[in-house]
């Protein structure tokens, strides 16, 4: 009778698991960077090395060291990501910023977990499954956050509003606008979701993606910063004139 058992050196089943998702993690870190439009050199590197992983356990997937190495750099991505995760992770109105991230996710927990399998010779029969139940909750997650993206409603422009546009992760370097009551435009046109911030000021709109809102603002003569407070968008920063 078979026992239902990987023998030493023996780790296929998991092996493809962990190859897979790191596949996966690879082509994940590429699409965030297509989506938010801009080059990021640490997400590049991460797509560089688990391609190479992928290669690495196909190739040398039996020695030991070569599992180990994916398992903890899988784990290392997911951990260093933190900040950046639990933020998309609130936001699934935003699909192209939430599907990418909880795939991302799901790849770096399965990669974890197939690479200890074939590591520690856990039950083969074992390895489908996982694969299977991470490529049904990758469909859900699709699916959930396609409906809550569906049902984010734009906002019109009123006369007289400013206007603020967000586009290729970058805000108006300057606005201009009269002291009182002041209507903000906010018309996000970029795939990911960013924030309409006033420093100083107790204002902050969130804006999904490819999105409008409208908002009014009391406001005294000055000058006042807004930003974008989304991990990783700094870069998007303006000064406010009211005269």
């Amino acid at each position: 009778m078979a026992v239902d058992s990987e023998q030493p050196g023996d780790v296929g089943p998991w092996r493809r698991v962990l190859i897979g998702a790191l596949v996966v993690l690879a082509v994940i870190f590429i699409v965030i960077m297509v989506v938010n439009e801009a080059i990021i050199p640490p997400l590049i590197v991460f797509a560089l090395v688990f391609a190479g992983l992928a290669y690495a356990v196909a190739r040398w997937g039996k020695k030991r060291w070569v599992l180990i190495v994916a398992t903890v750099l899988a784990a290392l991505a997911l951990i260093s990501n933190v900040p950046f995760i639990v933020e998309d992770l609130t936001h699934p109105e935003t699909a192209f910023s939430f599907i990418p991230t909880v795939i991302s996710v799901l790849a770096a927990v399965v990669a974890v977990i197939a690479g200890l399998g074939a590591i520690f010779g856990f039950a083969p029969s074992l390895a489908r499954p996982l694969g299977g139940a991470a490529v049904a909750a990758a469909l859900v997650v699709v699916v959930v956050s396609g409906f809550a993206t569906a049902g984010v409603d734009d906002a019109e422009a009123q006369p007289d509003d400013v206007t603020v546009l967000a586009e290729g992760v970058e805000y108006p370097e300057t606005l201009a606008a009269p002291a009182g009551t002041v209507g903000f435009f906010l018309d996000n046109q970029d795939l990911i979701r960013h924030t309409f911030v006033i420093e100083g000021h107790d204002v902050k709109e969130e804006l999904p993606g490819s999105s409008t809102k409208r908002v009014e603002v009391t406001l005294e003569p000055g000058e006042y910063t807004y930003i974008c407070d989304v991990a990783g968008h700094e870069r998007m920063e303006g000064v406010l004139t009211v005269s």
